[in-house]
């Protein structure tokens, strides 16, 4: 993985999903333990749950244990996630979730014209993924194993589009608010401890005494402090030696002469220190995980995206009103010292993570209590058929009417090539010479011309 400075001035092309998600399900399928628990005839299984990250090679291990699919989606549900229970969402208000800018709705007319080549260019590219990359990795580790339990090989797309259910990582609040199919269900959150788990000793000591509050600091478990410039970490902690906030941050290497009030750790409990009452600030890259604890535990947000879906999660996080957005570049210091300003200095981000908090925690039943109910249902019914969407059935001539333009514009045709017969037969017979009217006007006028004698 790269470095936060390498990734800010050479971000991923928006394609690069697409690849990484065939590798790493390849790369899973390859494994020597998946590769003995493939081959072993004897091995059932009542339900397959996988994640769905840009690529369907691991559906195929339902028809493998012939059992119901689940799709697991990491993070907020997209276009592209959508499409594999229901249909593609319309570009008109749903955006791609990789994009660094997230456009509002309603879309302007430039936004929709964008997300709509989004759409058609990441489609082309998901088409030639499959067919060059995937379907010849499904038959090379498929094929023995189905053949040991004396299957062929089914159609790829028929299985990658067989899943009874979607689970997605996120919530209402923190979503686009698309229209979902009755077999995709939101258990974001599903990862917290009913109970928070208590923090270290050394830590509750130091957010215990920290009264004027807490500033948490992490950019996550792939991103890495120690990857900051030399220069940008001098001028942050030159910043954070001038605040009366106690700052907690995750840095994976230890820093000499740091300020009474900056404490490293290589390893924070994320949960245990938002959950603490001096808690007032998060400084995050904004991964789905760090967003879902922060809103659960009402905490405002400095969102440093980089890359991926972090864009999209902190754009809507100051859409919510309880996170500012701070963008990795040469001024990052600065900017990072104008945001927690802001933050600290009005009251209305933490008013609305607050209010944010109440909303993501008020359920009818916990996110745990959903998922095991879903997984239950899906497996004692044998797939859930009764939840699945129509629209899978639907062909892409049918779902864009192409079928009826096409009827449309041949209608249209043969109206307008018999209005033209039409039209020419009625003119040629007004214009069809009459003989017989015509010798008598000449024979008329021919004795009543006048004498020039």
């Amino acid at each position: 993985m790269p470095n936060i400075a390498e990734l800010s001035r050479n971000p991923y092309p928006m394609h690069h999903m697409l690849h990484m998600g065939p590798m790493f399900a390849q790369k899973t399928l390859e494994h020597p333990e998946m590769q003995e628990l493939l081959h072993d005839s004897e091995v059932t299984f009542d339900l397959v749950l996988v994640e769905w990250f840009f690529s369907g090679l691991l559906a195929p291990l339902a028809e493998v244990y012939n059992c119901p699919l689940i799709w697991y989606r990491s993070g907020e549900m997209c276009w592209q996630s959508l499409r594999m229970m229901h249909e593609a969402s319309s570009p008109t208000y749903s955006t791609d979730l990789h994009v660094t800018e997230t456009p509002t709705p309603p879309f302007s007319a430039k936004d929709r014209l964008y997300q709509s080549w989004l759409q058609l260019y990441m489609t082309s590219y998901m088409y030639l993924i499959r067919n060059r990359v995937e379907i010849p990795a499904y038959e090379a580790l498929y094929r023995e194993p189905m053949r040991i339990r004396g299957k062929f090989l089914a159609d790829f797309d028929y299985l990658v589009y067989n899943a009874s259910l979607m689970f997605s990582n996120s919530h209402p609040l923190l979503s686009q608010k698309l229209p979902l199919p009755l077999n995709v269900k939101y258990v974001g959150g599903h990862h917290l401890e009913p109970t928070t788990p208590p923090l270290p000793q050394d830590l509750k000591k130091i957010m215990d005494v920290s009264k004027n509050g807490v500033i948490f600091f992490s950019m996550g478990s792939v991103l890495k402090g120690e990857d900051l410039p030399d220069h940008m970490r001098r001028s942050l902690i030159q910043y954070f030696a001038q605040l009366k906030q106690t700052i907690i941050w995750k840095f994976e290497s230890q820093i000499d002469n740091l300020p009474k009030n900056v404490h490293v750790v290589e390893w924070a409990p994320q949960q245990s220190i938002l959950n603490h009452p001096n808690t007032i600030l998060f400084i995050t890259h904004g991964g789905m995980l760090s967003i879902l604890e922060a809103t659960h535990f009402g905490v405002p947000l400095i969102g440093i995206p980089i890359f991926a879906d972090q864009f999209s999660n902190v754009d809507f996080a100051v859409a919510r009103g309880n996170a500012i957005r701070v963008d990795f570049s040469e001024e990052f210091p600065r900017k990072l010292k104008d945001a927690i300003d802001n933050v600290l200095e009005s009251d209305s981000y933490l008013k609305n993570a607050k209010a944010n908090s109440f909303i993501f925690r008020h359920r009818l039943a916990s996110p745990q209590t959903e998922l095991n109910h879903w997984i239950q249902l899906v497996i004692q019914t044998k797939g859930a058929v009764h939840l699945r969407s129509p629209a899978l059935q639907i062909s892409t001539l049918d779902r864009l009417y192409l079928d009826a333009a096409f009827l449309f514009i041949l209608m249209l045709w043969f109206l307008t090539k018999g209005g033209i017969i039409v039209r020419t037969t009625v003119l040629g017979e007004r214009l069809k010479p009459n003989t017989e009217q015509s010798a008598l006007r000449s024979a008329f006028h021919a004795g009543h011309t006048p004498s020039t004698s």
